[in-house]
């Protein structure tokens, strides 16, 4: 069994995660303008919805810190899998060259 990592991989998923960060910080930017609700929209109902369970404010708001949260997330992911693609690299070219300067060099 063996273990090897493609750093060029690596690099592009961190990459990928790093646009779906950014694609959730524009999903809290849409929630937020799509979302808001003006005092001429409420009515009996979504008065009482909102004294009964926080109605319509409450869950805009736990969407909102979901999404920011997912985006924290996202973002820390990103960055240390593009570090750890650049670790490898880094590790991967030194290691070579240790190896290479062990051989003896070849005549021409």
């Amino acid at each position: 069994m063996s273990f090897s990592v493609d750093s060029d991989d690596l690099n592009g998923f961190g990459k990928q995660v790093g646009r779906a960060a950014n694609d959730v910080e524009e999903s809290r930017d849409y929630v937020k303008k799509s979302c808001e609700m003006l005092d001429s929209d409420v009515g009996p109902i979504s008065t009482v919805a909102q004294i009964w369970s926080g109605g319509h404010e409450d869950v805009v708001n736990r969407v909102h810190n979901t999404l920011k949260t997912l985006h924290k997330i996202l973002s820390a992911s990103s960055d240390e899998l593009i570090k750890s693609a650049k670790h490898y690299n880094s590790t991967d070219a030194a290691e070579a060259r240790k190896m290479d300067a062990t051989y003896p060099a070849s005549k021409r």
